[in-house]
Formats: structure tokens, sequence, C-alpha cells
């Protein structure tokens, strides 16, 4: 969890809020996909 949350903070400086709000954006909809290509075949 830890490393985790340093991983998110290095992105969150390196980005800022709106690079990070769209890179966890990004994941969301990858993290959907897979989901839904997972569940419905």
């Amino acid at each position: 969890m830890k490393f985790r949350f340093n991983m998110n903070y290095w992105f969150l400086k390196k980005l800022g809020l709106n690079g990070f709000a769209f890179f966890v954006f990004l994941w969301g909809l990858l993290v959907a996909i897979v989901v839904y290509e997972f569940f419905l075949n």
C-alpha cells in the first residue's frame, strides 16, 4: 500500500493535478474494458 501511495504521489508531482486526474481516468477506463471483456466473453 505504501509503495502504491508513493507511486501515486510521484505521478501527482510529475503531472500536476490535471495530469493525475487524466491518468486515473485512463486507468479506470482500461480496468473497465478488461473487466467487461473478461465477464462478457
